[in-house]
């Protein structure tokens, strides 16, 4: 856990120091090249500074070992990450797309300069490493199980959404079309509002003891099958708890004899199943009389 606690770690961090970066650079390059968009995408990405630091957090929160106070461990605080990354997402949307919508009202933007060469040039740099981050992001998340990673790798691809929209109005703005610039944040600003919202549906799904996915309870389902005698009906049931799970596996008796003979498997499943599957945190196995 340990190992694994500090990769998850190393990764978020590379994420905080990309956003620090692209923060600098939007915001000096958007000021000496008359792009409101990049300055206004500057501070978007100062946001993610705050997002990628909760992340972290909650990662390094969710590591702990179980305590006294909470005997079953703290991946829950990865799930309470990601809620609050898709609210600071939803929050970011709707401040992006209020202003671009009071600038397409307003009309002043007509008679500002003309962005630069150098800022369409720039408007080009948070699209490939936004994206090129996200992607090795969300492969380091599915290794290593971290809810908290996924969430931070869709914030980081919606970034990169946001970015070409950018790139769209101020390359429009540089040919002498200012508006599109607006259009384009009001229309990204909606594809943020909904990734956040699956963000946050996904997170409380997971804090309410949702089920696993069924592709994965069946695959543990053969894996006890291949263990049992072949006449054994069996039943589990499955409960997530942050990016892990918790597999309760029931078997039906016939019998206090047959009782007894699967209490001898009982140990074996469940050790097989927590061996084999690296996101099951623990497999309890019941009885039922039939």
């Amino acid at each position: 856990m340990k190992k694994i606690s500090l990769s998850a770690l190393s990764v978020s961090f590379c994420g905080i120091l990309l956003n620090l970066f692209l923060t600098i650079l939007k915001v000096v390059v958007g000021i000496v090249g008359h792009s409101h968009a990049l300055v206004v995408d500057g501070i978007h990405s100062s946001t993610d500074l705050l997002a990628s630091f909760v992340v972290s957090v909650g990662i390094k929160l969710s590591a702990k070992p179980a305590d006294e106070q909470h005997p079953y461990g703290h991946e829950r605080f990865e799930s309470v990450t990601a809620i609050i990354v898709s609210i600071i997402l939803f929050l970011t949307a709707l401040t992006l797309g209020y202003s671009a919508v009071c600038d397409l009202l307003d009309g002043e933007f007509m008679n500002s300069p003309l962005p630069t060469t150098l800022a369409v040039i720039t408007s080009l740099v948070p699209i490939v490493f936004k994206e090129g981050f996200a992607r090795f992001e969300k492969h380091m998340a599915k290794k290593l199980y971290s809810e908290a990673l996924v969430a931070d790798a869709t914030h980081h691809r919606t970034d990169a959404l946001v970015s070409i929209g950018v790139l769209i109005g101020v390359a429009s703005g540089h040919f002498g079309f200012p508006v599109a610039d607006r259009l384009a944040s009001c229309v990204i600003s909606l594809f943020i509002l909904v990734a956040a919202l699956e963000m946050f549906d996904d997170a409380v799904c997971k804090m309410v003891d949702k089920s696993a996915p069924k592709n994965f309870e069946n695959q543990i389902l053969c894996f006890i099958n291949s263990v049992l005698p072949m006449e054994t009906k069996v039943d589990i049931n499955s409960r997530a708890f942050g990016s892990k799970y918790y597999i309760d596996v029931i078997l039906y008796a016939d019998g206090e004899k047959n009782i007894k003979k699967y209490l001898q498997l009982s140990e074996l499943i469940s050790r097989g199943v927590e061996g084999k599957f690296e996101n099951v945190k623990g497999c309890n196995v019941l009885f039922k009389e039939i």
